[in-house]
């Protein structure tokens, strides 16, 4: 009897701890790409970074269409099998790469926890790169942001940002600050404030933005 019940708590710890590790995994997984994305958009030179980046992921690297002159690649990252088997909303992480005649023109990563009973929210964040192949000035720098107003707006639901390469890096670090913490939490995220908060904060009656801007420009 002794002896089963020190099999019964090994087993109980070894459970414990599973469900603490394999959380941990996923957020971490997560984080780790939207650090690789992060990385793209500052290094010097973006399409030897996608390359490496290419190297790095391999077959997670997945091809979703190639024509002549434009080719699109994406990596997941999900709480699939967690959502299954706890029945927490399925929250998704998607990162897509868009290269023009092999050169990188945009990084867009969409998150997003998909909720049963209310709206699902999702955080849209688009990186633009001048391609190679392309004669560019030097307004790289721009950093759009809605829902914009920075009292309160009911819109909490869908989060749009759009930079250039050469947004100032507070505000890169802001757009690319996901909370992985949505991809375990057992309500998931219920705003695009919880899903993005350094950009948006939860209000009474919606949500605000956090960053300066003028009408959706941040200044």
């Amino acid at each position: 009897m002794a002896k089963d019940e020190d099999v019964g708590r090994r087993s109980d710890q070894h459970c414990c701890a599973s469900n603490r590790v394999i959380p941990r995994v996923w957020r971490r997984e997560a984080q780790s790409v939207v650090n690789d994305v992060s990385e793209l958009v500052s290094a010097p030179d973006h399409d030897v970074a996608f390359a490496a980046l290419r190297q790095k992921y391999g077959n997670r690297l997945q091809s979703v269409g190639c024509s002549a002159r434009v080719c699109s690649y994406e990596a997941k990252v999900s709480n699939r099998v967690l959502s299954a088997v706890l029945r927490i909303p399925y929250t998704e992480l998607n990162a897509r790469f868009d290269l023009l005649d092999k050169s990188i023109v945009t990084a867009m990563v969409d998150y997003r926890s998909a909720q049963s009973k209310r709206e699902s929210p999702v955080v849209h964040i688009q990186t633009d790169f001048c391609p190679a192949t392309s004669r560019c000035g030097d307004h790289w720098d721009f950093f759009y942001l809605n829902p914009w107003s920075q009292s309160l707006t009911p819109e909490q639901w869908n989060g749009i940002v759009e930079m250039g390469f050469a947004a100032v890096p507070e505000l890169r670090k802001a757009a690319l600050s996901l909370n992985s913490n949505c991809l375990t939490n057992m309500r998931g995220c219920t705003d695009i404030a919880q899903l993005l908060p350094l950009v948006w904060s939860p209000s009474a009656t919606g949500v605000r933005c956090i960053v300066t801007n003028h009408e959706g420009q941040a200044r």
